[in-house]
């Protein structure tokens, strides 16, 4: 009876592996059945894990602002405090001063600001 309830509870999963033992001419069994639906058991899993993951980092994302009220400003006196330390960069660039051992480190990390300050303009 067990067997019967099982194959009735799973019946998409029952139908798509008769499909696929027709498919390669072979015969469907009891366990290709029991694989197959412990396969989208797991898969129903991942998928409620990773939206409970996203919802977790979406709940902390928010707590971090709401805890964080000066934000803002501390962003531009950061970006202010940037853009003139970049200036000076550039100058030193011009003079030879970076190794170039640096210029790959450096440019990995601007590709990096990039990327944060193009999401931060959408």
């Amino acid at each position: 009876m067990k067997t019967a309830e099982f194959l009735h509870e799973n019946e998409k999963v029952v139908r798509s592996v008769i499909a696929e033992a027709k498919d390669a001419k072979d015969v469907p069994s009891k366990g290709a059945v029991k694989q197959a639906v412990a396969a989208r058991k797991a898969e129903e899993r991942a998928k409620r894990a990773e939206a409970e993951a996203a919802s977790l980092r979406a709940r902390d994302q928010e707590k971090a602002v709401k805890e964080h009220p000066k934000v803002v400003r501390e962003y531009l006196d950061a970006a202010r405090s940037y853009r003139d330390t970049l200036k000076l960069a550039v100058a030193s660039k011009l003079k030879g001063m970076f190794s170039p051992e640096s210029r790959a480190f450096i440019r990995r990390l601007h590709d990096e600001i990039r990327k944060l300050m193009q999401s931060m303009e959408e």
